[in-house]
């Protein structure tokens, strides 16, 4: 088996039928499909039911978060390559899986596409890089909605470290891409909408997400887990933001980051706080 398709569902019930139909539309058949539902109490469960003989494995049980629930994903697929596609997702026409059995033939370790908005489909999608790297994912990520993963990347590495909640996949990739030689490729076709609005982008969750960065900075780099925060810091900050909207040149980098940099110094030595190691 080439291709496993896992959708992990909890209390979506219109989400999964959405995303239940655009992987059962697919013409190219040669697939399998894996669908995680955490208990739901939504009806959700009636929605697999009724698509049961064309699901490979499903399961409904409460489980821990969606990390746990992607690698319960992970365990029961048996594919070469693992497409996350979450409920309420939905491939973005009927020949993805066809386009993407033909692109593993390169025999690449992530397989990925620039993102679509679901809100408002005539916007331009989100462009990735042509090239991804440990540099890449120091202050950025790929949507798993839109990546295939090589399921031997994924069990050699662990799976998803069930310690986070919200960046379980961004620091999967940077773990990935920082001790080991993963290739990758960019494909120029969308495999998938995207919905939105889960954990990661709820702004009531924005003090956890902060700290789980900070974490996996620390796991990954160690003692130059400070340096890259302050890479990362930057880059989304108003000021790397201002590189980003003008263009990046070295001299409105060099300046900005100098300006940042002891506008947060003053702020930190008046507040009587040791400033951190850079």
């Amino acid at each position: 088996m080439i291709l496993s398709i896992i959708t992990v569902n909890l209390n979506n019930r219109v989400g999964l039928e959405r995303t239940l139909r655009s992987v059962l539309a697919q013409k190219d058949r040669a697939f399998e499909f894996v669908v995680v539902d955490g208990g739901s109490t939504d009806g959700s469960t009636d929605v697999i039911r009724t698509h049961a003989a064309a699901i490979s494995w499903w399961v409904s049980e409460p489980d821990s978060g969606v990390y746990a629930a992607m690698n319960k994903g992970t365990s029961a697929a048996k594919g070469e390559y693992l497409l996350f596609l979450n409920s309420g997702d939905w491939l973005v026409d009927d020949e993805v899986v066809g386009r993407l059995r033909r692109a593993v033939e390169t025999r690449k370790d992530v397989y990925y596409s620039n993102l679509v908005h679901i809100e408002d489909q005539s916007l331009p999608a989100t462009d990735f890089p042509k090239v991804l790297d440990v540099n890449f994912f120091a202050n950025g990520c790929i949507n798993h909605q839109n990546c295939l993963i090589r399921r031997d990347l994924l069990v050699r590495s662990g799976g998803y470290d069930e310690r986070f909640r919200i960046v379980g996949d961004w620091h999967f990739f940077l773990k990935a891409f920082r001790s080991a030689s993963v290739s990758s490729e960019f494909l120029e076709e969308p495999i998938a909408f995207y919905e939105g609005g889960g954990i990661s982008s709820q702004g009531k969750h924005e003090d956890r997400r902060l700290a789980e960065i900070a974490e996996a900075f620390r796991d990954v780099f160690g003692d130059l887990a400070p340096s890259m925060q302050e890479f990362y810091d930057y880059k989304h900050s108003v000021f790397g933001n201002t590189v980003g909207l003008f263009g990046y040149t070295k001299t409105l980098d060099f300046i900005l980051r100098t300006y940042r940099y002891l506008a947060r110094r003053l702020s930190f030595l008046k507040s009587g706080r040791k400033y951190p190691a850079l």
